[in-house]
């Protein structure tokens, strides 16, 4: 392959020579080289043609491409020139026959950009972004705590916490946090809430949620997941029944729930002597492995001067409970023996006590229950109210009457329950006033009479009528529902026999 090779003249008509620079610098012009100055350029400038003539083969040909992490080189450019911008595509460099044949054409040109379109995983690395993992925080309500502290010290969303706080119906549950409560709130890497879990009870909880309606929140009430555990407590009363009771694992709800399974036969304020013992199996239950709540007592036994009381607890199918003895008999009385839950007798049924405001032999046709004023009072028995009011001596006094032949004075009241009034139906347990020191009185008490047929008995030992017996169609379904209980209740009377037993031989 023959090159022609030319040299532009200095003030030649023709663009001027990319070499033109390197003549500032005080280079020769190649016109008065030497010849062995002109062989050399010839052999250089053959040398970038044949370097240029094989890039180009080799561009156009191969497949290779540059990589993310790479950079393009910079264009070479000989001149003090300004770079020209990127294209958007190259000029196909001229074959070697087209650079031999073109006259007055220098054989190194200014190079072109080389443009590489843009490569796509580039632009799709760059676009993708980092997931942002949900989390859960779960927090304890400590002294001087609010969601809008707890917010701020875990750099949640404040605009969130407002629209929650916007939730009318669950106000008030934000407003009464406890000490203790627990909170766990699902929230996004930048504060955003998810869902938010309050505990509001012991078997409840607020559970609220993010929407994806413009934002907003949703709350539900929702029932905790409970497992429910057996259990049993026993005892011997040392001082006082409650705090032996409390002593052998029973809650405060439970002691007064006992009371009542046997206030028809055990007075707890006149009848409980030291060395009474009691046995319970009850219910108890548990959240994710804690005790969240105190359930049912499903069998008891009290052992009250040496008499046995032992009570099942039996639900029916309409989900109504109610408690027999073993044999199927319900422990409900027409009346409860009595009617204040706190409180000591502190005057006995007697015809000839002194009067202790009078000072004069005055019959004492009832039972004084000394208790500080305010104490409920509640009715002994089903039935009507035959008088509310003032009644001399008796001060604020009610009587009810209980069918045809039984009535019940209640006097020396502070108030009277809410909305009772003459001619009202009562229900047995059901509140109607409290205790207070009004009339003929020398502190606060409960002046309690009981009449059959108009006679005053003795509250304490009058013979209580009897509720009606278990339906004969459920006494199987009862024995098969409470034959396990009534076996741990065997099981634990034992044991209390055999531990008394052992020491009282010490």
């Amino acid at each position: 392959m023959v090159f022609r090779f030319f040299f532009i003249k200095k003030n030649a008509a023709y663009p001027p020579s990319p070499f033109l620079d390197y003549q500032e610098r005080g280079l020769a012009h190649f016109e008065a080289a030497s010849s062995h100055k002109i062989h050399r350029s010839k052999f250089i400038t053959l040398s970038i043609s044949v370097v240029g003539l094989s890039l180009a083969w080799w561009l156009n040909h191969s497949s290779a491409s540059f990589t993310p992490a790479q950079e393009l080189p910079p264009s070479i450019n000989l001149t003090k020139a300004k770079p020209e911008p990127v294209q958007t595509s190259a000029t196909p460099i001229a074959s070697a026959a087209s650079i031999a044949s073109a006259p007055h054409t220098t054989i190194l040109s200014q190079p072109k950009p080389i443009v590489v379109s843009a490569i796509p995983e580039i632009k799709q690395a760059l676009n993708v972004e980092s997931p942002i993992k949900d989390r859960w925080l779960e927090l304890t309500i400590r002294s001087g705590d609010s969601l809008s502290k707890l917010f701020s010290q875990h750099k949640l969303n404040r605009k969130d916490l407002h629209k929650i706080l916007q939730l009318k119906q669950h106000r008030k549950v934000f407003r009464s946090l406890r000490l203790g409560q627990k909170i766990q709130i699902l929230h996004t890497a930048d504060g955003h809430i998810q869902q938010l879990k309050l505990h509001s009870g012991p078997v409840h909880c607020l559970v609220i949620k993010a929407s994806n309606e413009n934002g907003k929140f949703i709350g539900t009430i929702e029932e905790l997941a409970l497992e429910t555990r057996q259990k049993t407590a026993s005892g011997q009363i040392q001082s006082s029944f409650f705090g032996s009771a409390r002593k052998a694992g029973l809650s405060s709800a439970q002691v007064l729930a006992l009371m009542k399974i046997f206030s028809w036969d055990i007075d707890f304020a006149l009848d409980i002597r030291s060395g009474d013992r009691f046995n319970v199996v009850f219910e108890e239950l548990h959240h994710q492995g804690k005790k969240v709540k105190t359930g049912a007592i499903l069998a008891a036994e009290f052992i009250n001067n040496g008499q046995v009381f032992r009570a099942l607890r039996y639900q029916a199918a309409d989900g109504s409970s109610t408690y027999y003895t073993p044999a199927g008999n319900s422990l409900q009385k027409a009346f409860i023996r009595t009617p204040v839950k706190v409180g000591r007798v502190t005057s006995h049924f007697n015809p000839n006590r002194r009067h202790p405001v009078l000072n004069r032999i005055r019959a004492h046709k009832g039972v004084d229950y000394g208790a500080p004023v305010g104490t409920p009072i509640y009715a002994a028995g089903n039935g009507r109210v035959k008088f509310i009011g003032r009644k001399g001596g008796y001060g604020n006094a009610i009587i009810l009457q209980h069918a045809q032949k039984y009535t019940t004075l209640y006097g020396h009241m502070n108030a009277f329950a809410k909305g009772m009034k003459s001619g009202q139906r009562v229900k047995q347990g059901q509140l109607i006033g409290y205790v207070g020191k009004t009339g003929l009185a020398s502190g606060p008490h409960l002046h309690y009479e009981f009449r059959v047929n108009g006679v005053h008995k003795n509250p304490l030992t009058v013979k209580l009528p009897k509720s009606l017996p278990m339906d004969k169609g459920f006494v199987k379904d009862f024995q098969q529902q409470t034959q396990a209980v009534l076996a741990q209740l065997n099981a634990l009377g034992s044991v209390a026999l055999n531990t008394a037993s052992a020491l009282s031989v010490e």
